[in-house]
């Protein structure tokens, strides 16, 4: 599924070292803010595995966020659950 999984463990070294050196996050290439304040945040279920696979378990996930977010004073400004990820778009007035 990903080509990541496929790296030895020195080849996965290697990579997070070269990333690290060129400033960029160990996990993934840099996210340069466009509009501050907005933000799109994709998360995704281990190796992608469908374990939002009903309605009612994708409304507690719901559930969930929302309270968080309002615990936090973070507006979610518009957000889509799948299967096995879910895209949040977030709006932080001081972040």
């Amino acid at each position: 599924m990903y080509e990541y999984h496929k790296l030895t463990p020195q080849q996965r070294l290697e990579l997070a070292q070269e990333r690290l050196k060129r400033g960029f996050p160990s996990h993934s290439p840099p996210h340069p803010i466009q509009i501050e304040g907005f933000y799109l945040l994709t998360i995704a279920c281990y190796q992608h595995q469908k374990i939002l696979n009903n309605s009612s378990r994708r409304q507690q996930l719901l559930n969930l966020l929302f309270e968080k977010c309002i615990h936090e004073v973070i507006d979610i400004m518009g957000w889509v659950i799948l299967v096995n990820h879910y895209h949040l778009l977030v709006y932080l007035s001081n972040l």
